[in-house]
């Protein structure tokens, strides 16, 4: 009886102890993709470790990074097809080029870019609820409040990044976008000055 009982617990053990390392490969192949901008193929992996390790709080991090790197290649493809000038001619034959701009392809890319922030916002927040002292978490998730434009949850957020880091100018810039956007032109100079002060050309640009 008594061998059953330890031949019982091995086997326990054995199946957590394989778990663990399943997981453990899962992430390095997470990395590993990640690490090369196949963000998808990552975000599919570390899924699969949280599904191994559900309470494991820095795989939910793991998984909101890389859905906001996820976001950026869309933003950038908004950002493109935006400035394309219905005005551009080709000067030397004297003919327009058709430069119409793609709305539904901007939607397109919007709605997935937003759908990407979204997860991202529930990764971080699962990660914070696992473990409320990961400060790290603080910044990519103002970030992705700020691109889903929740000015109020994204100045908290910056706001508590800099807690743990109150020189990090790109926390000041985006609190000062932020109070932008609300209308609140003071607050967002001051946040400004502080970005200035720390190193962001970007708030020294906007100061001029």
């Amino acid at each position: 009886m008594r061998l059953s009982k330890w031949f019982i617990i091995m086997i326990i053990v054995f199946a957590l102890f394989a778990c663990a390392r399943t997981a453990k490969v899962k992430v390095e192949h997470a990395e590993y993709f990640e690490s090369v901008m196949k963000f998808d193929v990552a975000l599919d992996k570390y899924n699969k470790a949280i599904e191994i390790e559900p309470e494991n709080a820095d795989l939910y991090y793991r998984k909101g990074r890389v859905l906001v790197k996820m976001a950026i290649p869309l933003l950038l493809e908004i950002s493109q097809e935006k400035s394309v000038s219905t005005d551009d001619k080709d000067i030397e034959k004297g003919a327009e080029i058709d430069v119409s701009i793609d709305h539904a392809k901007i939607a397109e890319a919007e709605k997935k870019m937003m759908k990407c922030h979204e997860d991202a916002v529930a990764a971080f927040k699962k990660a914070l609820q696992l473990d409320p002292t990961m400060a790290r978490v603080f910044f990519p998730m103002a970030s992705c409040y700020y691109q889903l434009k929740e000015w109020d949850q994204a100045i908290n957020y910056f706001n508590r990044s800099l807690e743990t880091n109150h020189e990090n100018p790109d926390a000041y810039y985006f609190l000062a976008e932020c109070y932008t956007q609300k209308g609140e032109s003071q607050i967002a100079r001051e946040n400004y000055q502080l970005a200035a002060q720390y190193g962001s050309q970007k708030a020294k640009e906007k100061l001029q």
